[in-house]
């Protein structure tokens, strides 16, 4: 039999296997660089609370100087100290260009009045090599009055003052100006929920910013965005719940309980914003809630092991794949009724409608081949290879482009809708977990979880235009103005 074009491309196992292997090895380098320590559950304790501090852009004037951390502590009102854990240990002037998490830390509820950064060394770089500053015989104490609540994070900006930090051109005794971020404007805000940290990282997209980080439910996933309501829902796998949060204050305002063992992992908003669509991974179930009865209205089984869904242009059916039984559940959004069912390959984990809404390019987690269905006959019409490990997909509804998001290889391959080839490729130090688009930015918005990182890459330049550090496992971002 002759092979086509598409076959040849595709590596003998003992090929895959190499990729995999390089790219978990990518992957375990790269979430280590530059990271001392973690909070994987900062809410393990009922009475504590989070915090989340944020070192800002060294500027120009400390670019000659290195220094490196022994320690950071918030100091409570009544003078007792509790250690964070640091993100990062060493901070490079000139190297050091975005914000970046620099200590986490789980903290009893009260009152703090700032912080000690104890310093392990500093150097001062000269045309002649690196010259050891001389550090202060106390920890360098910075005071800035916050409020830790239970079951609540809370996030503190450091600005390194440079010309102030350096003594005499022979010392370094650091000079930080401390604040509380505020929440960005709605219509520039971004969120990513992170499972492992059992929190939502809040962002200013255009600034590419930590503003806040909102704590939630056990394993939050799935976020739909209400952009006229000024409301996001974050679908809470481990409490079998979805929480509402406030997207002008940034806070948790209410919560909607699903079945004991749903699990749910993705949602969706109806266009209308009158019905929202959870998958329930747990149940093998779809809900329909009232989002303003807080109710649920309806439920729908479907396949084993159902993941993620995607709703169709126009909003009257709903597409759920289902990765334990390689399928996909076509329910009808009026109706609330399955009225088709899919197979696909194995592990089919995303889907995407092009411009038109005539064709849904699927992509599976246990088979190299994109499958183009044609939601009219409900039946695929293509198979395309496009190599093992796709984990994010995305269409861009402007150009029609295809943008795959491989979790091993670090890249993101760019497809045409039309020839379904690859015409291009933004390359990545990771592999990518997430996809969508920005279109107030026209920025491509990847999630990295093997740094815990946001990418934000121009669309038409293809160049990294923000990097934001988040919390771990970093599951999905949603942003106002998606697209």
């Amino acid at each position: 039999m002759t092979k086509t074009s598409a076959e040849k491309r595709m590596p003998g196992m003992a090929g895959v296997v190499r990729m995999l292997a390089a790219g978990i090895a990518v992957i375990m380098v790269a979430g280590c660089a530059g990271s001392t320590g973690t909070i994987r559950k900062p809410f393990s304790d009922p009475q504590s609370g989070a915090l989340y501090l944020y070192m800002e852009p060294l500027p120009q004037d400390a670019d000659r100087i290195t220094f490196s951390l022994a320690g950071i502590s918030a100091v409570k009102a009544d003078g007792v100290e509790v250690p964070l854990a640091l993100r990062m240990s060493e901070l490079q002037g000139g190297a050091v260009r975005r914000q970046r998490l620099l200590a986490v830390g789980e903290l009893p509820a009260g009152e703090y009045s700032g912080f000690i950064f104890k310093i392990a060394k500093a150097h001062l770089h000269n045309e002649d090599g690196d010259a050891a500053l001389l550090l202060p015989e106390k920890p360098a104490r910075k005071e800035l009055a916050f409020q830790v609540e239970k079951r609540e994070a809370t996030v503190v900006s450091a600005v390194l003052k440079g010309r102030e930090s350096l003594k005499g051109g022979i010392g370094f005794d650091p000079v930080f100006s401390l604040s509380i971020p505020e929440n960005p404007l709605p219509s520039v805000t971004g969120y990513v929920s992170n499972e492992g940290s059992d929190t939502v990282t809040v962002f200013d997209k255009r600034a590419a910013r930590v503003a806040r980080v909102i704590g939630t439910g056990r394993a939050p996933a799935g976020i739909a965005i209400d952009q006229l309501q000024r409301k996001a829902y974050v679908a809470v796998s481990g409490d079998d719940a979805v929480e509402v949060i406030d997207t002008n204050t940034n806070e948790v305002i209410s919560r909607i309980r699903l079945h004991p063992g749903d699990a749910p992992r993705e949602i969706a908003l109806a266009s209308d914003g009158r019905i929202l669509i959870t998958v329930n991974s747990g149940s093998n179930t779809v809900s329909f809630l009232d989002p303003l009865s807080q109710t649920e209205a309806a439920r729908v089984n479907v396949g084993n092991r159902p993941s993620t869904l995607v709703m169709d242009r126009e909003g009257r059916k709903i597409y759920v794949f289902n990765t334990l039984s390689n399928s996909i559940s076509v329910i009808d959004v009026a109706t609330r009724l399955v009225s088709a069912t899919i197979p696909t390959e194995s592990g089919p984990m995303r889907g995407q409608f092009n411009r038109k809404g005539d064709r849904l390019v699927v992509s599976h987690s246990m088979s190299p081949y994109l499958l183009v269905i044609n939601p009219a006959s409900f039946s695929a019409e293509k198979r395309v290879y496009a190599g093992m490990g796709i984990a994010a997909l995305k269409i861009n509804p402007s150009t029609d482009f295809i943008y795959a998001g491989y979790r091993i290889g670090g890249k993101t391959e760019i497809f045409d809708s039309y020839s379904y080839i690859p015409v291009d490729s933004i390359p990545a130090e990771e592999g990518i977990s997430y996809l969508t688009i920005d279109g107030d930015e026209n920025n491509l918005v990847g999630v990295r979880l093997g740094s815990a990182t946001v990418q934000l890459v121009n669309l038409v330049s293809k160049k990294v235009v923000g990097q934001i550090d988040v919390g771990e496992e970093p599951y999905l971002a949603a942003l106002f103005g998606e697209k």
